[in-house]
């Protein structure tokens, strides 16, 4: 039996009377790797912003762990959670005073920095972290959103083809694999 980590159900977000977020649904499980990918400004960051309740969706169901958004003490999910995105750099003065090794472990306390003792297993676990030079292959999925939708996703040799990549990107490209890893080549 599967576990859900992730679900996101009819999720929509409005800001300053915008819709973000149109009707996202997406369901993550236990032993999928999923990479989000979409132009700038197609609703990514928003979206996976609800996770530690940085956003709140404004209608639709959001679970993490299996536990609704509204429905549970998600100070419980925080404390589970590791959350690194590109949207740190809003923390730039904080980061500046950082290692890169310790940005990576205080993902695991769901904090920007450390502030606590660090177990030596969670310090391994970033350090592994940091030595994979590639993750593109440990990803098994892939969803892509555009416009506030995901319009595409699956495993990620389904959805990482010539014509789904062209579509969204909106240029003619080329999908080659090669060790279990796209190489995109613009026509």
């Amino acid at each position: 039996m599967s576990i859900e980590l992730l679900h996101y159900e009819d999720v929509k977000f409005r800001r300053e009377g915008r819709e973000i977020l149109k009707g996202i649904n997406w369901h993550v499980e236990e032993g999928e790797n999923w990479a989000l990918l979409g132009l700038n400004g197609a609703g990514k960051s928003t979206m996976l912003s609800m996770i530690p309740a940085y956003q709140i969706p404004t209608t639709g169901l959001l679970r993490v762990f299996g536990h609704e958004f509204g429905k549970y003490a998600w100070p419980k999910i925080k404390a589970r959670l590791g959350f690194v995105s590109s949207a740190l750099g809003q923390f730039q003065s904080t980061l500046d005073k950082q290692v890169v090794e310790d940005v990576v472990i205080s993902g695991a306390f769901n904090s920007i920095g450390i502030y606590q003792q660090v177990e030596p297993e969670v310090r391994e676990r970033g350090l592994q972290l940091l030595s994979e030079e590639e993750i593109m292959p440990s990803i098994t999925h892939v969803a892509i959103i555009k416009d506030g939708l995901i319009v595409y996703k699956g495993k990620k040799r389904d959805i990482l083809t010539d014509e789904i990549l062209s579509d969204v990107f909106g240029i003619d490209v080329s999908v080659v694999w090669e060790k279990n890893r796209p190489w995109i080549i613009v026509k």
